[in-house]
């Protein structure tokens, strides 16, 4: 987490340093530890987020700051916590978890092809994106077990979503596992408390309705 921290921080100092810089794009993740009161720590959040609050303290470069929040990637299956194992046994596919299958996420589909459409958007429609607004990179609304379905559709498998208790899981893949479930942990408080969506900037917002690659869609063309 320092490296990144470090490396966050010295784009966003070398952005304030450049006075011809008209819009800086960062690309961030939702401050976890703010927004909980110190309940939740992600790391790779976090990392992020250093970088949010030194941008946030120059007036200056916040002006000309979009944050941009790009969510969950469809090539998050080829990660080992998530990729769905198959039990020869059962003649079908399980995905391990250690958070519950109604978490919400918020993916993005097809990053390589969705990412750039978004970024495009914020820099044509900077009257919207400006001063310091979030803008949320995403293509549909919903949850964990609703993507595994999705995966199994797109890929003609049948897969069935496994709760484990967050110890468990985190004995299957230390450190990986941790790592994954305090972010779950994190959407579903957020889920319970308060809407992840408040105040941020969508694909509505900027009138984004074409050449999005869904989630589904992005599986189809994936191979495991």
């Amino acid at each position: 987490m320092e490296i990144e921290s470090a490396q966050a921080l010295n784009l966003a100092k070398a952005a304030a340093a450049t006075p011809t810089l008209e819009h800086y794009i960062w690309s961030t993740l939702p401050d976890a530890k703010t927004q909980s009161s110190g309940k939740f720590l992600v790391p790779h959040f976090e990392s992020k987020n250093v970088a949010d609050r030194y941008i946030q303290s120059q007036p200056e470069l916040f002006a000309k700051t979009t944050f941009v929040i790009v969510g969950y990637y469809a090539a998050n299956f080829y990660w080992q916590t998530h990729t769905p194992i198959f039990i020869t046994s059962a003649g079908k596919h399980v995905q391990l978890n250690g958070y519950p299958a109604d978490t919400p996420l918020r993916p993005i589909g097809d990053a390589k092809n969705n990412v750039g459409i978004f970024i495009k958007a914020i820099i044509d429609q900077a009257d919207k994106t400006l001063p310091g607004k979030h803008v949320l990179a995403h293509t549909e609304n919903i949850t964990c077990g609703e993507m595994l379905q999705l995966w199994g559709e797109a890929q003609g498998k049948a897969a069935e979503y496994i709760e484990l208790r967050p110890e468990e899981f985190n004995k299957v893949w230390p450190g990986w596992a941790e790592e994954i479930g305090i972010m779950m942990q994190f959407f579903w408080w957020a889920k319970t408390t308060r809407s992840q969506n408040a105040g941020v900037l969508t694909r509505d917002d900027l009138g984004i309705s074409e050449g999005l690659i869904g989630t589904k869609e992005a599986f189809s063309a994936m191979e495991f």
